[in-house]
């Protein structure tokens, strides 16, 4: 059902209906039509997809009644050897991933909108390739196995506030994981430098593991259908005494991040709660100086870059 314009394989695909069964309807007729009608899944905010695989890429396909298609790219993970080769089945990983709504695209780069995903009527993956973005993917064999495949409610405002580290970069690709080391081994450190080598001293080492961990603790969250805010620091300062024209604010980027105190954090952490603009973001905490006292409501926005 699912080929692209550049041969892409059909794993699998699916017809979606809701419930009514031909046979019992009358054996043809409007009871077939009924069906397969598409999906009203506007209450919902995405799949929740559980698969296991071998590091390749793939894309999950979803077509509407009316003939649109819609897709999102994924990769499965698996441990490299030494030599950069894939480890054997035993080294794959099970996935958890959390495949918005908002995040696929059509041919033509268009989101998915409400209409379409209230008339959804198939399903279907796709094999993309094996390899990386800087080595080229290559076609041939390949290995998907599912468990299951949800639907998840969506929130206006976060379920979960996750602390984070935030000497990792804005995109951890998945050649910057290493999932044998259980490392990040090109992420920067605080100083200007970067990791990428499993050569420097026993902190180096426990400082790559413990934003391998945090890493992986977003991924827990960003794949479980809750809706959440990750805030990602930099360091703590408790010595700091902000000044009355620095101002507390939320950043996409990391550029410019410096220290915060816990209290800051802490005021970052509750007023995400109640705001939908950090809904299901990643993004960093830091002070800023804007050179006027800071006061009034209007001034502590600390979304305001949303």
């Amino acid at each position: 059902l699912f080929k692209d314009d550049k041969g892409g394989v059909t794993l699998a695909s699916g017809i979606l209906t809701t419930g009514t069964d031909p046979e019992r309807e009358g054996g043809g007729g409007g009871g077939g039509e009924e069906a397969r009608r598409g999906l009203d899944l506007g209450a919902f905010g995405g799949f929740i997809v559980r698969c296991i695989g071998d590091g390749s890429k793939f894309t999950f396909v979803v077509r509407t009644k009316g003939e649109r298609t819609f897709k999102l790219d994924f990769q499965t993970t698996c441990a490299r050897q030494r030599d950069g080769t894939y480890a054997p089945k035993v080294r794959m990983k099970w996935l958890t991933l959390n495949l918005r709504f908002e995040d696929f695209r059509d041919g033509e780069g268009k989101r998915m909108g409400k209409e379409e995903v209230r008339d959804v009527s198939q399903i279907g993956f796709e094999f993309k390739g094996r390899g990386s973005d800087k080595e080229g993917w290559n076609r041939g064999a390949f290995y998907l196995s599912l468990s299951y495949i949800k639907v998840y409610r969506s929130a206006p405002e976060p379920e979960i506030i996750y602390v984070s580290d935030g000497r990792l970069p804005e995109t951890v690709t998945a050649d910057m994981v290493n999932e044998e080391l259980e490392q990040i081994v090109a992420a920067d450190d605080g100083e200007g430098s970067l990791f990428s080598s499993a050569d420097e001293g026993l902190t180096a080492r426990e400082s790559r593991r413990e934003m391998y961990w945090k890493y992986r603790g977003e991924q827990s969250l960003i794949n479980s259908g809750l809706a959440y805010s990750i805030v990602r620091v930099l360091d703590y300062d408790e010595a700091a005494r902000p000044s009355p024209t620095e101002r507390l604010v939320c950043k996409l980027d990391k550029a410019g991040v410096g220290k915060v105190t816990r209290k800051d954090v802490a005021e970052v952490c509750y007023r995400a709660l109640a705001e939908p603009r950090a809904t299901n973001k990643v993004f960093y905490t830091t002070r800023e100086e804007t050179g006027r006292l800071q006061l009034g409501k209007e001034d502590n926005d600390v979304f305001d870059e949303f």
